[in-house]
């Protein structure tokens, strides 16, 4: 049997102008990124890291570099550097906090993009004992909505033209 494994695309490419340093260092943390053609690619395929430690004098520079852009990452780290012991070589960040997570982060960067309407993050999730699965998350200035397959099975069976079918 094949083993599970979870595969996170995100549509279309990021702008590198509209990402900071400290996105950047994150964003490179959490899943693979490659910029080309003045783009950040961003994908990952064995699941996003949602605990990560970062070098407490990269954090830094990062933050200064990314100083006059207003975002939830920078306001997170800065108070993660405030409240770090002073022999302390890194910071860890839990990006599954209700207050900060990778489609907050995408949020800001959609927010500083004029030409960005909104993102696509779509996860799926293969083997293991659930199953097949995938999910996708909508990100735009005002919002963030997810769905998974299950609710949008359930969506398009209540749809008139497949009133008549039924999930096996």
């Amino acid at each position: 049997m094949m083993g599970a494994y979870t595969y996170t695309i995100v549509q279309p490419p990021l702008p590198l102008d509209a990402v900071t340093p400290l996105e950047r260092l994150i964003l490179s943390e959490i899943m693979q990124t490659r910029a080309r053609d003045r783009q950040l690619h961003l994908c990952a395929y064995d699941g996003l890291a949602t605990e990560i430690d970062i070098l407490l004098h990269d954090a830094v520079r990062a933050l200064r570099d990314s100083r006059h852009h207003d975002s939830l990452l920078n306001a997170v780290v800065s108070r993660l550097i405030v409240m770090a012991p002073a022999d302390a070589d890194s910071l860890r960040l839990d990006l599954g906090r209700s207050d900060l997570s990778l489609e907050h982060i995408l949020q800001d960067i959609v927010r500083r993009s004029p030409g960005l309407t909104h993102i696509v993050v779509t996860s799926g999730h293969v083997g293991g004992p659930a199953g097949a699965g995938a999910s996708v998350s909508v990100i735009t200035t005002w919002d963030i909505r997810q769905k998974g397959t299950g609710d949008m099975l359930r969506e398009c069976l209540r749809e008139p033209e497949m009133a008549s079918l039924t999930l096996q």
